[in-house]
Parts: structure tokens; sequence; C-alpha cells
């Protein structure tokens, strides 16, 4: 157990100093090596608290897709709760990474096998995390550290290992191995379900006389989270249901996963650069389009969206469409036109189906949820706070011409509600719904991940005029929603 083996150490050191307390020109080394173990135990215990503890259903799970921009590789993801993960190994060829058995096929099948220092990039190659750790000496890092991962991504420390243990069995380690190794590829894989999509394979391991070991039946992956000098914990999972800890030295090969960075996670409403905002100069004018479009497809109902950069931004450059529970019913052929209306409480995900972040955030709730707040929009991306909205107005002229520039060139109620859609961004008259049959047939309202007071929280208002407003109005209220990348 890790209480225990720390316990040993400390007695070991302990029983050096009493030994040594005869010589003075020891004393000092003896004390200094302990003030050094001490801090490591520090660091280390902060880095293992878990970000959650949570059980997460399976049926709320979504992939996506990493490409690393380095070698082109692609890689499908898994978010499960809180955290983002590679669903398949890292096989980015670094310095001391290793195929099994030195045979390229193995690579493609299992990813590479990386020593303790390669996996955190002791080299420094990358950033500066995890730089100088390997063999021979504590390490404490600056966490998240990239290590090895592509850009944005981060070697795993152990708290975020125990968080995803967490989320997928209660117990932790009984029978999370059972959910989380792929259907196939092990030699006994009775109990393999994969009911997670986290695939993991048996990769096996390389040890320290070269030798390659355990192919087929085991998989070990490396953390950020040291553990001595020259040993550090990996996780194992094997042809058991059980995942379990173990001591590996540090020059050993074992599999890498990485995890998306979660970046202001404070509660605050930060906006998605720290740049300034400026103007960007419209892409679709005198007949000509140069705007810059994309597509992305909700994996939970295969509904495909346009989307368009402006500035530093990506938005959806059409009004979601997702349809849950707490929506308003508008026939099927308006919403695929005009996109679905939510109420607060379901643009935000206040029962926690897709992210624990904005969790009750509803009527007569005060909230202020961790940015970003996924809400109701696809994985990757978000529900907007109201300082991003105002970057893209900003972007746009400013508010008092941004309804103009941002508005569809037709659709709304009369010519001149009509916009110039300078920026495809294509607001188009959707009549925000209110309760009682009270309809505002003049306004379109976007929801916002912003918080006003328990009844109210933040909104947009594009109207008949040039200009767009910032609003506040009631939670149960149904309006419309964009969501921009994350």
């Amino acid at each position: 157990m890790l209480w225990f083996r720390n316990f040993i150490r400390t007695y070991f050191v302990l029983v050096v100093l009493t030994f040594f307390s005869a010589c003075s020109d020891y004393v000092g080394q003896i004390d200094g090596q302990i003030d050094e173990y001490n801090a490591h135990e520090s660091v280390k215990y902060e880095s293992m608290i878990p970000l959650a503890e949570e059980y997460v259903n399976p049926f709320s799970v979504f992939e996506g897709t990493l490409v690393d921009t380095r070698d082109s590789q692609s890689y499908r993801t898994v978010t499960i709760g809180t955290l983002t993960w590679m669903a398949e190994n890292l096989n980015y060829e670094a310095p001391e990474s290793y195929c099994y058995n030195d045979e390229k096929s193995y690579c493609d099948t299992y990813g590479r096998l990386y020593t303790w220092a390669s996996a955190m990039d002791s080299a420094g190659n990358w950033g500066e995390s995890g730089k100088g750790c390997g063999n021979d000496k504590f390490c404490t890092p600056t966490y998240p550290v990239r290590g090895v991962c592509p850009e944005g991504w981060h070697l795993p420390s152990f708290g975020e290992w125990e968080t995803l243990l967490a989320a997928v069995d209660e117990t932790k380690l009984m029978v999370a191995a059972q959910k989380l190794r792929a259907k196939n590829g092990w030699h006994d894989c009775d109990n393999c379900n994969d009911e997670y999509g986290f695939s993991a394979l048996p990769a096996g391991a390389k040890t320290i006389n070269g030798k390659y070991f355990y192919e087929g039946s085991r998989v070990f992956f490396w953390t950020s989270t040291d553990d001595a000098k020259d040993y550090v914990d990996a996780l194992n999972m094997n042809s058991n249901v059980t995942a379990e800890w173990n001591t590996l030295q540090k020059n050993y090969g074992v599999s890498v996963r990485c995890v998306k960075d979660v970046k202001d996670t404070d509660g605050s409403s930060a906006p998605a650069t720290s740049e300034p905002a400026t103007f960007v100069e419209p892409c679709h004018t005198n007949g000509k389009d140069g705007c810059k479009y994309g597509t992305m497809t909700d994996e939970r109902d295969g509904s495909a969206y346009k989307t368009v950069k402006i500035g530093t931004q990506t938005w959806m450059a059409e009004n979601l469409h997702y349809s849950p529970n707490d929506k308003y019913g508008y026939a099927d052929d308006y919403v695929e036109r005009y996109g679905q209306q939510y109420s607060w409480a379901a643009a935000m995900d206040s029962l926690g189906e897709f992210s624990k972040r904005s969790k009750g955030c509803g009527y007569y709730a005060e909230c202020t949820p961790a940015y970003h707040v996924r809400g109701v929009c696809p994985a990757g991306w978000h529900l907007p706070t109201s300082d991003e909205f105002e970057r893209l107005f900003i972007a746009a002229g400013g508010e008092a011409s941004a309804g103009k520039v941002l508005k569809s060139t037709s659709g709304w109620k009369a010519r001149n509600g009509f916009g110039t859609d300078a920026y495809g961004f294509s607001v188009d008259f959707a009549e925000a719904y209110y309760p009682n049959d009270e309809e505002r047939e003049e306004y379109t309202i976007f929801w916002t991940s912003t918080n006003d007071s328990g009844r109210e929280a933040h909104d947009v208002v594009f109207n008949y005029s040039d200009a767009v407003s910032h609003g506040s109005d009631e939670k149960a209220m149904f309006h419309s929603v964009r969501c921009v990348m994350d």
C-alpha cells in the first residue's frame, strides 16, 4: 500500500539519521535530504488529490478525435466525467521510446513504450514543466506536465488517474480494469467490456535488462507524479478484473495515455484567450465570401453544423437544435432551420448529463460554474460567457453595429431587419419564446453561461436594429443557443 511504503521510506531515513548522528559531517547532509523528501512528498500528495470522485454513467461518455500536429497522427479521445482522455496509447517517436520486441507492427497496434524520463520530456523539448525529471533524483514538476504529449494535452497525475478509476468504478480498483480494457487483444478477456470506450490494450513493457514482457496480458501507464529517485508509480491493468498500482523503475519502458488540459477551473468566466479583443475585417462583402468556414458533427444525434472562425474564436454558424427534455416544443421543420429553444437550466445542463461543472445551475440557483461550461453543447464546445460574446461584438465593430453585420441577409419579418452577414455568423430571426403564449417576435436571444442572480441569467439580444445588446432574463424563459469551440 502506498501509505505503508512511504512510512517505510521515512523510517529508513530516520534510522540513517540516527546512525550518523555522531558524525557532524553527515548530519547536515541528512537534514537536507529529509527537508528535500518532505517537500517532495508535500507536492506529490497535492497532485494526488482527485479532481472529482463521482461515478459517471457510461451512456454519458462522448468520443472525439485528436491530431498530434508534430507528426499528424490521429487518436480517438473519450470524455469521461470531468476529463477527456486519449482512447489510444501515444505513438509519437521520442528519444528513449520503443516498439515492443523492436518491431514496428507492435507500435502500430499498441503505441510506443517510454521510459519515465522520456514520458516526462526530461530534455525539455516541449516545455519546462518536466525538464530534468528522470533517474537518480526526486522531482517536483510544475503541474500540469505536458511531457511527451501533444500540445494542449499532458501526462496525467496520480490524482487524475484516481479520478478516472472513481468515475468508472465506485470502488476505484475492483472492477475498473474490466470496464476500461479493450474487448479484444487480451489473452484472457472474459471480463473485458470496454464500457467507457477507453480501450486499454495489453501493450506489455520493456524491462531494465532490455527484455520485453507481458504483451497480451498487461499494460502499464506512467503518471507525472514522482515517487522516489529511481522508481515511480504506474497504473497496471492485467488479465484480472482489477487495476492496481505498481512501483516501477524509471528506466522501464511502458505506455503513455495523455489527458486534455483543463483551463480556468477556478469558477471565473475567463475569456477564451488573454489576447486583447480587436476589430476583424469583414470576410463576406461585395458578393465575395472569404470567411473561414468549417463543419462540426454532434456525436449525440449525428447533426452536422456549419462553423466559422472570427478573430480568435470559432463559433457555430447555426443555432443548436439538440433536443434535451427541457425545451420548448417547436415543430421539427422549425427546429431544423432555426434551432431549439432552451431554458437556462437546459442550456447549462443543470442535471450534469454531459459535465459536472454546471450541475445544479438553474432557476433560483446562485451559480458560479467553472469555465468552460459545456452545457448542452457538443463535446469540444461550450456555452459562451458574456465576455466571449463581447469579444465577438468587438471583432464585428462594436455593439452599435454588430447586429447588422452578424445577422443573416433574409428571414427577418421586415426588410429593415435584414443584416449583411459580413462575418458568416448568420443570425436568423428565431422568435424568442416566453411562457403563457407570449411571443416577442422582434427578438432573437441567445443564452450565455454567465449567472446574474438566482432568478436571472445573462443573455444577448438581436432585433430589427443595427445594434446588439446585452441583457438579463428570467431563467425559466426559452432562448436560442450558439456554442463556441473550447
